[in-house]
């Protein structure tokens, strides 16, 4: 399970640090271990943080990723480009072929070094003659050449919101809430096809017996097998808090589903936090 929090003391000697669960003013975790693939100078009281509980179990918690608030999340610091690296002109590599090792006549049959063509279109299986911008390279059998056409589709672009947005909020409820939309045309855009959800459910009362209640998301209009959902158990105590990511399908209007299911005699605080999504 992945837990959004914010960084609120940390230890460089022990690599132990304190973290605030986003969504919770009462709930931290205290002296859990970090990444030691996250540098010191990355650990920033007030960073955003990623923290992994395997199996739910807080004592195995481990923060494995930090980044500043407002930016558009998760590394883990150090140089942010390429120029800043240390030894750029160093050859590390002698397994690796460079200008110098090439050019050499001990690798050309021809005991010279072999120019090389420059332009596509003058090989002689190539028909490329006008490429255009983005244009993909494909094999033509029929005429036993490469030519080049516009690339269709594209690949998909994960939008991270700055600042997550509270899109459900229901409070004190004692009774189910049957699926019920959520538009979230105002928070995404027209090409949305996931949304990226933190998902909280807090009891104000868990009730008496042997019973959950849960909060639960699903695409618009599907029936799963299984979908997101956090649950607390009667024998929770009261106040107990669930929280998780999850991602949830969108339909074409932008438009997901949830449920809150009250166990007898229990009373919940449910919330959406949508922190991004996937267009």
């Amino acid at each position: 399970m992945l837990e959004l929090g914010i960084l609120k003391t940390w230890n460089s000697t022990t690599y132990k640090a304190g973290v605030q669960l986003v969504g919770s003013l009462t709930t931290y975790l205290d002296d859990i271990s970090v990444s030691v693939s996250i540098p010191s100078s990355a650990m920033v009281v007030g960073n955003y943080v990623l923290v992994a509980i395997p199996g739910g179990n807080p004592r195995d918690a481990c923060i494995v990723a930090s980044w500043p608030q407002g930016s558009s999340g998760g590394g883990g610091g150090g140089a942010t480009d390429h120029g800043e690296l240390d030894g750029l002109a160093d050859d590390d590599h002698s397994q690796y072929l460079n200008t110098a090792r090439h050019d050499v006549t001990a690798r050309h049959p021809l005991g010279t070094v072999v120019p090389h063509e420059s332009a596509l279109n003058n090989l002689g299986d190539v028909n490329v003659p006008s490429p255009s911008d983005d244009d993909a390279l494909y094999w033509d059998n029929a005429a036993s050449k490469w030519k080049a056409k516009a690339a269709s589709g594209g690949g998909s672009s994960v939008i991270w919101k700055d600042a997550s947005v509270r899109v459900m909020s229901d409070t004190n409820r004692t009774v189910t809430k049957n699926w019920t939309d959520l538009d979230l045309t105002g928070y995404t855009s027209a090409n949305a096809k996931i949304a990226i959800l933190h998902m909280l459910l807090i009891s104000d009362i868990t009730g008496p017996g042997d019973n959950v209640s849960r909060l639960l998301v699903r695409k618009n209009g599907t029936y799963p097998p299984y979908y997101p959902r956090i649950f607390i158990g009667t024998t929770y105590p009261d106040k107990s808090y669930v929280g998780m990511i999850a991602m949830c399908g969108l339909d074409a209007s932008q438009i997901l589903e949830y449920r809150i299911e009250i166990a007898a005699g229990a009373q919940m605080d449910s919330f959406l936090e949508l922190l991004g999504y996937i267009e």
